[in-house]
Formats: C-alpha cells, sequence, structure tokens
C-alpha cells in the first residue's frame, strides 16, 4: 500500500466561455489549444484511436511510476491486471479508457502534464497556427507560450494556495491505492559507502594489543574518568568524614594516604580487568588467593593490591553525580554511563565503516547488580538470564559492532 498525493484536473469546458478573470482565459486558451493539437475531439463512446493513445501515452510517460499505478487502479475500477513493469501500466491504462474526455478526468492528469507535454513535444508551425485560433487576443505563438508559462506559474500559485485541506495538512494528501501486479516497492539505494578502517594512523599486523586498544581508549577518553573518578572521590570523603573518624581501619584511608588514581594506573586497572575476564573465578577475592597453590593466580598480585583494586570498583566513575538529573527524569537512568555509551558509538563509527548488510539484534550482558531500572531477565537466554539488554547495529561479514542502544524498560519505549 502506498499514500499518493493528488492534484483535482478542473474539469474546463470545451470552448471557452466569456469571462472577467483574465487568468481564466488563458487557462481556457491553453488547455483548448492542446485539446485541438491533440486531436481529441472525438466520439466519448468510441474507444481511443491509435493517434489518441500515442497521444496520451505521451503524457503518462511523464508521470512517476506510483502515480501510474494509481491511475491504473481507478482505470481498472479495482480490477486485478498483470503489470510489471512500466510499459505494461501505461498499457493497461489505455486499454481501459474507452474517451479522451474519461483519460483527462483522472486525477493524476493533471495540468503541470499538459504543459510539460506541450513543451516537450516542440509544436511545429502548424500546431502553433491552430494555438493561435483559439486565442481569443489574436496573440502570436511566442505569447502564447508566453502565456502557458505564466498560467504554469498562476496554477501552481493557486494549488499551494488551495492546500489547506485538513487532511493535507495532516498526512499530505492523497488517497489508496491497491498494487496491481508484482509490487515494485522502493527503489534500491545503491551502496556507496568505502568499508574497511578509516583510522590513519593504523597499527601495524604485528603491533601489540595495547597498540589496538588505544583506538578505542585514547588518552583523552582515560583522563575524563580520572578526573571523574577522583572528583567522586573526594566528594565521598567530604561526606563521610564522620564514618571514617569511626572507621579507623576502612580502606579509604588507604586511598587518602595513597593518593589520587593516575592515567597509568586507570590503564593498568583496564587491562587488569580485561585478564580478569579470560581467567573466570567463583569471586574477585580469589584472585589473590595464594592458599591454592593449584589454583593461584600470581600474575594479578604482582600488578594490583586487592584493597586497591576494590576502592577503583568503588569511585570508578564517568560523569559527575552532581549534575545527575531528577529520578523523573528521561535522562536519569543511563546518566552515569551515558558518556562511556557516547564514546564508544562514536568512536565505532570513526575507526571502521561495515560493509553493505548490517544486523540488528539484542544483546545480554550478564549482571545481577543493584540496577532494577535496567536489569532484564531474559530465560531464553543461555550465558546471561539477568543483565543488561543492548540493541546492537553490527556489521553482518566482519561481526563489529558499529552502534549499540542500551534498553532502558517498556516504560521510556
Amino acid at each position: 500500500m502506498s499514500i499518493y498525493r493528488h492534484l483535482a484536473f478542473p474539469e474546463f469546458p470545451i470552448e471557452t466561455e466569456s469571462c472577467n478573470c483574465q487568468q481564466k482565459t488563458e487557462e481556457l486558451s491553453l488547455y483548448n489549444s492542446f485539446l485541438k493539437f491533440m486531436q481529441f475531439y472525438s466520439d466519448p463512446a468510441v474507444m481511443l484511436s491509435e493517434l489518441e493513445k500515442t497521444n496520451c501515452s505521451d503524457i503518462l510517460e511523464l508521470m512517476s511510476l506510483e502515480d501510474l499505478y494509481s491511475v491504473m487502479n481507478t482505470s481498472t475500477k479495482g480490477t486485478t491486471v498483470p503489470a510489471k513493469n512500466r510499459s505494461d501500466v501505461i498499457r493497461v491504462i489505455l486499454e481501459f479508457t474507452q474517451s479522451v474526455d474519461e483519460f483527462f478526468k483522472r486525477r493524476k492528469i493533471n495540468k503541470d502534464l499538459l504543459l510539460k507535454s506541450k513543451a516537450r513535444l516542440k509544436m511545429s508551425d502548424e500546431s502553433d497556427h491552430i494555438s493561435d485560433d483559439s486565442l481569443d487576443d489574436g496573440s502570436t505563438s511566442e505569447e502564447s507560450y508566453s502565456d502557458s508559462s505564466d498560467s504554469e506559474q498562476d496554477l501552481d500559485e493557486d494549488e499551494q494556495g488551495n492546500d489547506g485541506d485538513e487532511d493535507d495538512q495532516q498526512f499530505g494528501g492523497g488517497i489508496w491505492a491497491t498494487i496491481v501486479g508484482e509490487d515494485p516497492g522502493p527503489g534500491q539505494i545503491p551502496f556507496i559507502g568505502v568499508p574497511g578502517v578509516k583510522v590513519r594512523h593504523v597499527p601495524p599486523r604485528n603491533a601489540p594489543p595495547s597498540a589496538y586498544a588505544k583506538l578505542f581508549f585514547s588518552d583523552t577518553f582515560i583522563d575524563m574518568i580520572v578526573t571523574e573518578t577522583n572528583d567522586y572521590a573526594a566528594s565521598w570523603i567530604y561526606n563521610h568524614q564522620e564514618y571514617l573518624h569511626r572507621k579507623p581501619h576502612s580502606t579509604v584511608h588507604q586511598w587518602i594516604k595513597e593518593g589520587k588514581t593516575t592515567r597509568q594506573e586507570i590503564q593498568a586497572s583496564l587491562a587488569f580487568f580485561f585478564n580478569i575476564g579470560l581467567n573466570k573465578k567463583a569471586n574477585i577475592k580469589a584472585y589473590w588467593d595464594v592458599t591454592n597453590s593449584s589454583q593461584a593466580t600470581p600474575w594479578f598480585p604482582q600488578h594490583f593490591s586487592r584493597d586497591r583494586v576494590f576502592l577503583l570498583l568503588k569511585f570508578l566513575h564517568f560523569s559527575d553525580s552532581a549534575n545527575q538529573p531528577e529520578p523523573n527524569h528521561p535522562d536519569h537512568k543511563l546518566y552515569k554511563i551515558k558518556n562511556l555509551i557516547e564514546h564508544f558509538n562514536r568512536v565505532a563509527q570513526d575507526t571502521f565503516h561495515p560493509y553493505e548488510t548490517y544486523s540488528i539484534d539484542e544483546s545480554m550482558i550478564g549482571y545481577k547488580g543493584k540496577t532494577p531500572h535496567l536489569r532484564q531477565f531474559m530465560p531464553n537466554k543461555t550465558h546471561a538470564r539477568f543483565g543488561v539488554k543492548l540493541w546492537c547495529l553490527c556489521d553482518t561479514l566482519t561481526g563489529y559492532t558499529a552502534f549499540f542502544e542500551v534498553y532502558k524498560g517498556a516504560i521510556d519505549g
């Protein structure tokens, strides 16, 4: 189904009647002149002659395929007729049209088409003579063509002025038309992208993984994490002075003693957490467990103490909590990770251009933390039934995620 915009063609009389409106006279003259030239004075009861079909076909060739299907649907009165291409549609319209008068009553056959057809045919001297005879003021062919242009401009202004119908304002006007035959569908948009890596200074193939990680974890992004984490830690310590006084053994005192985090520490912590994902254990404390030598992982305690990792997780922030919107605000749910989401979506699109085919599907990040406004339950997921759901736009050839959105729940859509 398609909605087509229609312009009703005015039913002008064949003979020019006297009228005080100069614009109306010019339009009537143009219409009658064109009908005489096209030799459209025929018996309405008789089917179109070959000449009439040819002239009508010239007009239909100026129409879009959508408008042609609309005219065909009107001409056949809903009868299903096979029409696979443009030529078939024009043939069906002409076969189901009994007279020229009926042809011009079609909604899509408007005055614009007559003007375009007249300019396209490049009237001969004989047709100019016939046109001159039909003009009331006896103007020349050049004046007639000028009048035609003026009437075309006036007609456009009238159509714009009469565009105040309530339905036209709301839906753009038009009628529903049944697609006859095979639905051609929308035109295929050619793929003009240049797929592949877009970054100028791409690390060589033998570069270490850290070189590729910096494409996504840039120094600017790391500095943002450092700033927001240190600001939140300072704010928390300031607001919990009494608690820290009562708890002299709190690990927060180590943060105060060791100082703020730095860019190098945040970069090292990212590598630390990536390795945790590759070496799964029962809980995070098990990475520092040395009681069982068979389960020991000395790499982790060599790089970070357990208390320092827990403090980084406690104060880790990506946005300023002081500016967090109210709970009823649309941006409240994702405010604390909004900068994170925007950064990775921007970098993903700036780094790699996907190929022609995409896939849009949901993805689940396993999580059982205290986020009831984001946490979803999907029993059919095998790797994570509880967690945060994402909608991902991925390249089907490489599996590359070009864009993602976090699902915020049914209330926010």
